[in-house]
């Protein structure tokens, strides 16, 4: 099968699980007050067998069913010089590899300042060959990214988190799934608006 077809099937799977169990449980899980979330993350893998880092900035939104709804944008940090897929033979191109994702999440446990959730993200973006900073070759790239996450609260509006997953990713081209999935670690922070803007006026910021 080729990575088009993997790409076409997989989003067409997520899209008619989502469809689903949206229709099952769309009242429950969207009842209740909703919170605004910022997003500050770093996370660690490996592409085409290199430790790479990728950071995130993102937007979310929690419901009070347990249920988190945000878009997270990521771009590789990491310097990754390739032969593989460079031209002519010897050449050495960098990868830059950037994608955005929807994330969605439920909470499993949430108790005494401690947040512990599964995760699913689905995004897509862009993989870029550069000679010198001269574009060479780019291809989509799908990318799921299921996940656990352990967050704690250090305060009211500001959260420290973990999280283990995995990161499949499909790209366009020449380019593998093996060159491109891997486990992953992120840590990062979660900053709550609403109630950091309050902390602020009140001046209790560290209270």
């Amino acid at each position: 099968m080729t990575n088009c077809c993997y790409i076409k099937t997989l989003a067409t799977a997520l899209l008619l699980f989502t469809a689903v169990a949206s229709k099952a449980q769309l009242s429950h899980l969207f009842a209740g007050s909703v919170e605004p979330t910022l997003a500050l993350e770093s996370n660690f893998s490996k592409l085409l067998s290199r430790q790479v880092q990728f950071s995130g900035y993102g937007l979310g939104f929690n419901w009070e069913s347990g249920l988190s709804l945000g878009l997270v944008y990521y771009h590789m940090g990491s310097k990754v010089i390739t032969p593989k897929y460079s031209q002519p033979a010897g050449a050495e191109w960098r990868l830059y590899m950037n994608y955005i994702s929807l994330l969605t999440k439920y909470n499993l446990l949430n108790q005494n300042n401690w947040l512990i959730d599964a995760q699913l993200g689905n995004g897509w973006g862009k993989v870029n060959l550069k000679d010198n900073k001269i574009q060479k070759d780019k291809y989509n790239v799908y990318v799921c990214e299921p996940a656990v996450n352990a967050q704690y609260n250090i305060l009211n509006w500001l959260g420290l988190y973990s999280q283990l997953g995995f990161r499949l990713a499909v790209p366009g081209g020449p380019l593998t799934l093996r060159d491109y999935s891997s486990l992953k670690f992120n840590i990062g922070f979660t900053i709550i608006p609403i109630p950091f803007y309050h902390a602020v006026k009140n001046n209790t910021l560290f209270e």
